[in-house]
């Protein structure tokens, strides 16, 4: 137990540190629909968009250059109060690396947790990145419909 307690000292993470207060504690997982504010992805550069980030930090793996693949790969995560993702899962994959290349940007994003009540709650949230070798050079995020899709 000191070992470990010594660890997350050393780390910084002897407490939780959270981006809004106060924050609640069910555990309960909310859809956007539900919320009064939606998480939001936070950036370095304030002006920067979600459009914006993935033409900074995407990067098309090499083996599905190499066989031409392209794709939609499709996630679900929870954004936690505390502003970091959880259970994560791919619902559509596309292979090649594209899988872990998704995977990759979400981990790179710190997120706003959904406001319910004036609370920090759990969210549950989906991410559609679409990789194409013909629009590449040029990529563009389209953002989907859903209220609780990014």
């Amino acid at each position: 137990m000191k070992k470990y307690q010594r660890c997350v000292k050393s780390r910084g993470y002897s407490q939780i540190e959270y981006p809004y207060e106060p924050v609640d504690k069910s555990l309960r997982i909310y859809e956007c629909n539900q919320l009064n504010a939606s998480p939001r992805p936070q950036y370095d550069n304030r002006d920067m968009s979600f459009n914006q980030f993935l033409l900074s930090n995407l990067a098309y793996p090499q083996s599905a250059q190499k066989q031409g693949i392209s794709g939609t790969v499709e996630m679900f995560f929870v954004v936690e109060p505390t502003g970091r993702i959880s259970n994560v899962k791919i619902l559509k994959p596309v292979g090649a690396g594209c899988n872990q290349e998704a995977f990759r940007l979400l981990k790179m994003l710190k997120w706003m947790p959904g406001i319910k009540d004036g609370q920090a709650v759990r969210t549950m949230m989906t991410l559609s990145i679409t990789f194409n070798m013909a629009d590449f050079e040029k990529h563009e995020y389209v953002p989907a419909n859903n209220s609780n899709q990014i």
